[in-house]
């Protein structure tokens, strides 16, 4: 229900849903991986409805008690970024690599971060690529690689990754968003309108689409 009421975009209404829920199952305390997976639905219904704040303190307290509980470690940090509170999701994400050094999502979500900031692009670059070293298809990790060689400019290595990542997720306007880029710094225009028209048809999920519909309309200007 909370679902088909965020696909209807009533974040207020999936949050009144899940409420109750996200109550019930923080009653007994402990490890719960269903409190767990209710508070990760919770917190996005709440960031979603503009309540950032809440969203990053359900989180926290469902983490206190579910330590080890990565995937809930990685749901906190994005909840920080989303909340443009950087420093505290790198020092989150971070402290989980420091136990965990070879966590997949984890090094991905910094890795990407730190790109999107542009800052810190060749541990970005490393940590991606380690975590490619353990799920070299994970297409997530390859938008993100991409992205990264982007930001270095490093055109013709980001080509691959980023079309491998597009295939693999062909809804995802973000990494379409991606692609379109990389092809328009390549001058090849009439690839990245193509592109980016798929983003705009795409799960529109976190993009700008007044921005991309810009980038698309200049690139099949440019393509004549």
């Amino acid at each position: 229900m909370a679902d088909a009421k965020t696909a209807a975009k009533d974040y207020k209404a999936a949050v009144a849903t899940l409420e109750p829920l996200y109550a019930s199952v923080s009653q007994t305390p402990g490890p719960s991986s269903t409190r767990a997976f209710v508070a990760r639905a919770f917190a996005e219904s709440l960031r979603a409805a503009g309540d950032g704040a809440r969203a990053i303190k359900v989180l926290e307290d469902t983490r206190r008690e579910n330590p080890d509980d990565l995937d809930l470690a990685v749901s906190v940090a994005a909840e920080y970024e989303h909340a443009g509170q950087f420093d505290q999701a790198e020092r989150t994400l971070r402290g989980v690599l420091a136990a965990h050094p070879d966590e997949g999502a984890a090094l991905n979500a910094l890795g990407y971060m730190l790109a999107n900031r542009n800052q810190k692009l060749d541990e970005a670059a490393a940590l991606v690529t380690h975590a490619l070293a353990a799920e070299a298809d994970n297409p997530a990790y390859l938008d993100s690689l991409g992205w990264i060689y982007v930001k270095q400019r490093k055109y013709a290595e980001a080509l691959g990754p980023l079309e491998r990542a597009a295939a693999a997720m062909a809804r995802d306007s973000v990494v379409l968003d991606h692609l379109g880029e990389v092809y328009f710094l390549q001058k090849r225009y009439r690839e990245a309108a193509d592109a980016w028209t798929r983003a705009l048809d795409g799960d529109r999920v976190t993009i700008d689409a007044a921005a991309i519909t810009k980038k698309r309309d200049r690139a099949r200007e440019l393509a004549k």
